[in-house]
Parts: C-alpha cells; structure tokens; sequence
C-alpha cells in the first residue's frame, strides 16, 4: 500500500487501532486465484512473534491456500464534499475536488491453518474475550462447541509488516481543517472529523510551525 508520509500511522498504533476494530478482509492466493474473506480476528503472541488468529468455515476454499496473506482492517471512512473544501487560491496548480477521507491498516505475513480442538477452544477463548461483552463459552453446552469445532478451521497469519494509513486531508491548513471538521460533524461523519482534529489539525500545526521557523531564519540571514 502507498503511503505519504503525511499519511503515515506508526505500526504499533496501526496494529493497536486495527485490533480496537476486531475485523477485517482476509485476503489469500490458492490454486483458483485470489480468495478474501471478511472475518472477526484477535491478535495473539507465539514465541515472541505477534499472530492474527481467525477461522474459517471448513468448506470455503480459502483453507486449502498458503503462503503470504494480506490482511485489511478498514476504520472510519467518508466522502468529503467539494463544497465542504476551501476555495481554491489563485496560482494553485490542483483543484480542491471532491474527495473520500478514511483509515485503513494493512497487516501481512505467513499463512497458515490449524485443525485440532485444542487450537480453536483457545482461539474462540481469546475471539469471546475480545468482543463479546455478556456472552460466554459457559453459555451453551460442550457438544454444540464440539460440532462447532468440527465445522471450522483455525488460520493464523504471522505478523511481518504492519502499515497504517490515515488519509484525512493533511495537506490543508489548520485553520481549513478546523473549518472541514466542523462540516464533516454537521454532515453526520462524526468519526472522521474526531480523527481530523485529533490527527489532521496538529500536524498541520505543527508543518506551519516548522515553515514560520524557516522563513525567520531566513529573515535573519538576508537582513
């Protein structure tokens, strides 16, 4: 995935933002080609090495593929109206168009499958934990987890790259941003314009400070 730097979401909070969301499209190749499937998912840790932990049902070709996998959990998202954008400023060579704003983690690694008992108690365990508020395994009997157990594999994909991006209109000054998030909350994108004020306006903030710095150092020079 392509990333600008502006857009660049550190892999530990990527991963940690990923896991906050709890689902995502796993993606695999096999001998028919390409195979995704969209699956809740926990993250473990084996041998000092982070594992995404899912399943799948046992009669979807996705258990019989292997090697790499990619796997993408996709956060808030919106369309961003033209007329919500500043007006475009003479001289400026790109056009403030209509445009779509969102988070997106893209996690890859080894992929594998796993088909005992043992694997899937402990993996649904981890699975009911992590998202399930008041249902427990204590809430229905063992023979209905055991035919469970039967109808399903367990897939495990080894973590060896984590990529997270926040696209969520960087390149606009704080003040426009300010301004845009206000909009995007009265249009009902609330999340996106949370991640706005939270992400997009300090690092504006921060890429104007650094130019005022610049131009009075210059100004020191010339004068």
């Amino acid at each position: 995935m392509y990333v600008a730097h502006q857009h660049m979401v550190e892999s530990a909070q990527a991963l940690a933002q990923a896991q906050d969301i709890g689902v995502g499209e796993l993606i695999t190749v096999g001998a028919n080609g390409i195979n995704a499937t969209r699956v809740p998912f926990v993250v473990v840790e084996k041998n000092g090495k982070q594992i995404l932990q899912a399943h799948l049902n046992r009669v979807n070709p996705q258990v019989h593929d292997d090697g790499e996998a990619l796997f993408v959990v996709t956060g808030a998202q919106a369309h961003v109206p033209g007329h919500y954008l500043p007006p475009e400023k003479p001289g400026s060579v790109m056009p403030n168009a209509p445009s779509w704003d969102y988070v997106t983690v893209h996690i890859r690694g080894d992929f594998s499958t796993f088909d005992d008992d043992e694997w899937k108690q402990e993996h649904w365990e981890n699975l009911v934990a992590a998202h399930e508020p008041i249902w427990t395994m204590n809430d229905t009997e063992e023979h209905r987890i055991k035919r469970a157990y039967a109808a399903i594999v367990g897939v495990e994909v080894a973590i060896s790259e984590v990529i997270g991006k926040a696209k969520l209109h960087q390149n606009l000054s704080s003040a426009d941003l300010t301004r845009l998030a206000d909009s995007m909350e009265r249009g009902g994108a609330s999340d996106v314009a949370e991640l706005m004020r939270d992400i997009s306006v300090p690092w504006a903030q921060a890429r104007e400070a650094r130019v005022g710095k610049a131009l009075d150092l210059r100004a020191r020079h010339e004068y």
